[in-house]
């Protein structure tokens, strides 16, 4: 019964383009999230998988050394492992470019500074994994892929991660209630 439970599951799932793989510490998600992974590109079926947890341990399973890029691992299954400080990095040097632009060059040495600051602050991380997470979703359907896998962080990280455009729209909300009462 369980072998035929399993199969169903893995059939039901064929059909979802964007699967995430959720669950506690050590239960199994990035065994699970590689071995459908790898089920789908055996049938043909362009897949990638990505994982959002630190730990990095999406490599290992596959036995190949992944980054913060698409790596082809066959014909039909590609793996991004992402990493948060370079996605930080990234987002914040954009941040950056896009300030210079409109900026008084005199003071990007304190928006800088204030940059710097910035990536340290609660949100900063699950904000650009977000934004990294939502591109990487655009790439693969420019890309046909017929299922996109995400081996996702231990529940916590990724309910904070998941949470974050409700947080952010209340903080938002909250601060313009402040400025309509001064």
């Amino acid at each position: 019964m369980a072998l035929h439970s399993l199969q169903a599951l893995v059939e039901q799932l064929a059909t979802q383009p964007i699967i995430f793989i959720g669950g506690k510490g050590g239960v199994g998600k990035t065994t699970t999230a590689a071995a459908l992974a790898s089920y789908y590109a055996s049938q043909q079926q362009k897949t990638l998988i990505v994982s959002t947890d630190p730990a990095h341990s999406l490599g290992d399973v596959l036995n190949i050394r992944l980054k913060n890029g698409k790596t082809v691992i066959s014909p039909y299954l590609d793996a991004i492992e992402l990493n948060p400080d370079t996605i930080v990095d990234e987002h914040f040097a954009q941040v950056e470019r896009t300030i210079r632009a409109y900026a008084n060059p005199d003071m990007m040495p304190k928006i800088r500074e204030h940059l710097q600051l910035s990536k340290s602050a609660p949100g900063a991380q699950e904000a650009a994994m977000l934004e990294s997470m939502c591109q990487h979703l655009v790439n693969a359907a420019d890309a046909d892929y017929d299922h996109i896998i995400f081996d996702t962080a231990p529940t916590g990280h990724t309910l904070r991660l998941l949470v974050l455009p409700e947080m952010m729209g209340a903080w938002t909300d909250g601060l313009l209630a402040q400025q309509r009462r001064q």
